[in-house]
């Protein structure tokens, strides 16, 4: 009995301490889980979900979305395929990858290939190629595959470049761990802010006055101002907005923030191109379904409407029967950290935590 115990816990355990390997070529930052070379692992859960991704771009399925993240979904051939091709490790630069949609991950009816200069329509299913539909490639043109009209354009078709993990990098300064240095003569501790790259924001912690590295500023707007990218994503804990197969944003109205500007209302060709399938979309049908529009700094984007209402109960933590809330600005804000460990507490205040943030009580 105790040795079948064992296998149970060394299992679970096994399960849990899953290696996170660095996802180098996408530019999705959901913190998806990547395979050893550095691509999306197909299926990825997350909170009460599970869903099926481009293991190239971390591009999201759409209607391969579980209601519960312990029920597999079912990816389409196109997702099986691209996963298959790189199996046994990294391919050479410029391998032609088919593009799957974001519906099921079925092939698009149109595929073009750079490497061979040629277009031609396919089964979705299977993704077979359809005889005598083959033409060169050619930017900026139509072709018509299942009745429907394909824009073809540079920028969305997919071919394998190793140089793609450049597009993660960071301002070097905002990406060191928080590191609240060592107490020395002379120097007094104080409250001092840092980077965290996964959630795009800044947390006070307490630096002991000697060492730590760059990653440390004196007040939070300082922090913000240097590390911040502008054109961020307004998404919570800086996850990735919903996005086409091609690469591109689904492009919505944030109501609450008024109408769209003119420069950001999306382009229409000249030319009438029906749509190409899209998966189900929300009431307003211009996110997909559980995506809500949100504003940011430039465009409005489609973020993940549990992920959002689930990060906003954690910025209103609740203190214990009797103690008030360390509060701070104008809008009486919970001050929040990333955790207990980084001392940012007033002296009299305990901190405590919930799942995301840590916070101050009395």
């Amino acid at each position: 009995m105790r040795s079948q115990f064992l296998i149970i816990v060394m299992l679970a355990v096994g399960v849990l301490c899953e290696k996170d390997y660095e996802c180098k070529y996408g530019v999705n930052n959901d913190r998806f889980k990547c395979n050893e070379v550095g691509l999306y692992k197909k299926i990825q859960c997350r909170m009460n979900s599970c869903f099926c991704v481009s293991p190239l771009q971390g591009t999201i399925a759409f209607d391969t979305r579980t209601n519960s993240n312990t029920t597999i979904p079912k990816c389409g051939k196109c997702l099986d395929d691209v996963e298959k091709m790189f199996e046994k490790g990294v391919p050479e630069n410029n391998t032609f990858v088919p593009t799957c949609d974001i519906v099921l991950g079925d092939y698009e009816p149109l595929q073009c290939d750079m490497t061979k200069d040629r277009c031609y329509c396919v089964n979705p299913k299977t993704g077979v190629a359809i005889k005598g539909t083959e033409k060169k490639l050619q930017f900026d043109s139509t072709m018509k595959c299942n009745g429907i009209e394909y824009f073809v354009k540079d920028g969305g078709l997919s071919i394998f470049r190793a140089s793609a993990e450049s597009r993660r990098s960071r301002f070097t300064r905002c990406k060191g761990d928080v590191d609240m240095g060592t107490t020395c003569g002379g120097n007094a501790s104080a409250i001092q802010y840092f980077f965290d790259v996964d959630t795009q924001k800044c947390y006070p912690f307490k630096y002991n006055g000697c060492g730590g590295n760059k990653n440390r500023f004196n007040t939070r707007s300082d922090c913000t101002r240097r590390c911040m990218l502008m054109d961020h994503a307004p998404c919570a804990l800086h996850s990735s907005p919903a996005r086409r197969n091609d690469g591109f944003l689904f492009k919505c109205e944030d109501k609450a923030n008024g109408p769209m500007s003119p420069e950001n209302k999306p382009k229409i060709s000249r030319k009438p191109i029906n749509e190409p399938k899209l998966p189900k979309m929300n009431a307003d049908g211009t996110c997909p379904a559980g995506y809500i529009c949100q504003g940011g700094i430039f465009n409005s984007m489609c973020c993940d409407a549990k992920l959002d209402e689930y990060v906003n109960s954690q910025y209103s933590p609740k203190c214990p029967k009797g103690q008030s809330l360390y509060t701070s600005g104008d809008f009486n804000s919970a001050v929040l950290g990333k955790s207990c460990s980084h001392q940012f507490c007033p002296y009299n205040y305990k901190c405590y935590t919930n799942d995301l943030f840590a916070y101050c009580c009395k």
